[in-house]
């Protein structure tokens, strides 16, 4: 797993470095999360574009169903060992199976769903025990939830990254972060909704959920600096947002315009110095180093 230094930066490279070849998938994903059973039921309307291979990959532990009319999905491999995507490419140790599916149809736009457990354990990683950082293919549970690309939880086309929406169903107190913007949130019967838009191509998908309270503060700039600590913390929030606006200012000087509409400060329940798309996922004492800052 490629181990970013724990710092706050602006990963512009993610961005820029993705090749021209590359088609982009859009995917509109409503997923309901179940952090007790460890269980998630995904619906997603896909829109390809028309040179898209028809195949796609996807956890096996997801049986998914077409829910449009004149749309078919047909299982041609099951079980292949999945070498890790996106930020884990480089891990192999807690990769999952996936199998491999074939849409029968003609339809650029379509919907799927698919439901299952997701529960692998953390793991510490051999390769970087000296940097003590543990690791999980993706875990759904009563402390938190992280999903990314090694999770394979979302259809992977070979050869294309991914646009996307994302609207999540969780218990009331609980909330999402992913990549880009937020651009709704309520409740509704003892439920928590949060719908995330982001329109850069990305290689993948995180769905980052817990019981956080959240701290905002726009920038100068208009960017929207956010906190979402698992432990109420608003001295540390304000400080991480007063350094994130100096440093985002030196970068743009660098660098050129921040390209997202937020960057936030995201608070994992095991200790992980991750940096994505938008936010940054550091553990509750790693969060906490006053060097960190």
């Amino acid at each position: 797993m490629k181990k970013l230094q724990i710092i706050i930066s602006f990963l512009l490279v993610g961005v820029v470095a993705f090749s021209q070849e590359k088609t982009t998938i859009n995917h509109k994903l409503f997923a309901v999360v179940n952090p007790e059973t460890s269980e998630i039921e995904v619906t997603d309307t896909i829109n390809l574009q028309s040179n898209t291979e028809k195949t796609f990959l996807l956890n096996a532990d997801f049986t998914p169903v077409s829910l449009s009319k004149g749309i078919k999905l047909r299982k041609t491999e099951d079980n292949i060992k999945a070498g890790d995507t996106g930020m884990d490419r480089d891990n192999d140790e807690t990769s999952v199976n996936i199998s491999k599916w074939k849409i029968i149809g003609k339809a650029d736009k379509f919907v799927i769903s698919y439901k299952g457990k997701l529960s692998s354990e953390i793991q510490h990683n051999k390769k970087d025990y000296q940097r003590g950082f543990s690791q999980s293919a993706g875990i759904i549970s009563g402390k938190g939830v992280y999903l990314a690309g090694s999770t394979w939880w979302v259809p992977v086309f070979n050869n294309s990254l991914m646009t996307f929406s994302l609207t999540s169903e969780l218990p009331e107190n609980w909330k999402n972060v992913t990549q880009g913007k937020r651009t709704e949130e309520y409740k509704k019967e003892n439920k928590h909704f949060d719908t995330w838009v982001c329109d850069k191509p990305q290689e993948e998908v995180f769905l980052i959920a817990a019981k956080f309270t959240e701290y905002s503060h726009t920038a100068a700039n208009g960017v929207k600096i956010q906190a979402f600590l698992r432990t109420p913390d608003e001295g540390l929030a304000n400080k991480y947002a007063d350094v994130t606006e100096q440093y985002m200012q030196m970068y743009e000087g660098m660098l050129g315009k921040y390209p997202y509409s937020k960057f936030a400060l995201v608070e994992n329940f095991w200790e992980t110095g991750y940096g994505m798309p938008s936010f940054t996922l550091l553990g509750e004492k790693i969060i906490r180093f006053p060097f960190i800052l």
